[in-house]
């Protein structure tokens, strides 16, 4: 709908293991599981799911030690 494909993110991270593999819906963009944020280590991660951003930046805590950075954009724009 936006255009956002695999130009702009290199994987969707999900915690859902059926997703794991897939991609997302109309994209090229590939679903992996939440850990790959650790392995991987992008310096920087969209968080569209802003209604639950508190539940997931406490379980990518390690994410964040280790200097990952969150963007949320909604309902105000954060990086956190």
């Amino acid at each position: 709908h936006f255009g956002i494909d695999s130009k702009y993110l290199e994987f969707v991270a999900d915690r859902n293991e059926h997703k794991h593999g897939l991609l997302v819906p109309g994209t090229d963009v590939e679903i992996r599981p939440a850990h790959a944020l650790i392995e991987d280590r992008p310096d920087d991660v969209l968080l569209l799911a802003w209604n639950f951003a508190t539940e997931i930046l406490e379980q990518q805590a390690d994410y964040r030690e280790a200097g990952g950075m969150f963007i949320i954009p909604i309902p105000e724009v954060q990086v956190v």
